[in-house]
């Protein structure tokens, strides 16, 4: 079973933080750590992205939201950049058809950014 935790971005302070929470024993949310530079105990603009259970070909954890690249082919080192996506119980990313990051070994795929702090690494596609 896939552990499931979160890390969060913080529009704040514009900053990841990792590690944020992880569901409980009983299915609760519990909050690890709590952190907002400008609010203090209050976290308004917070946006939790979930832990995929797989790791890049570094062993760096992989996030929903973050941006990695994939290459599709190791013969002729063909690579892309994607953004990890959930949705409706997908995991992956897209290109011109989703790919499940299930069905990828783990040393084709690396983490270089976030959709938050690296947008620009989107453009590259």
């Amino acid at each position: 079973m896939r552990e499931i935790k979160f890390s969060a971005y913080d529009a704040t302070s514009k900053s990841i933080i990792e590690d944020y929470a992880h569901i409980g024993q009983y299915g609760e949310l519990v909050i690890v750590t709590f952190h907002s530079s400008a609010y203090g105990k209050t976290c308004p603009n917070l946006t939790l992205l979930q832990y995929t259970g797989i790791k890049d070909k570094n062993g760096n954890e992989i996030y929903e939201g973050d941006i990695v690249e994939y290459i599709d082919n190791p013969t002729n080192m063909s690579s892309g950049t994607f953004e990890v996506i959930f949705h409706n119980g997908f995991i992956g990313i897209e290109s011109d058809t989703r790919i499940n990051l299930y069905d990828i070994e783990s040393y084709w795929i690396k983490i270089i950014g976030n959709k938050f702090e690296n947008p620009e690494l989107l453009e590259r596609k």
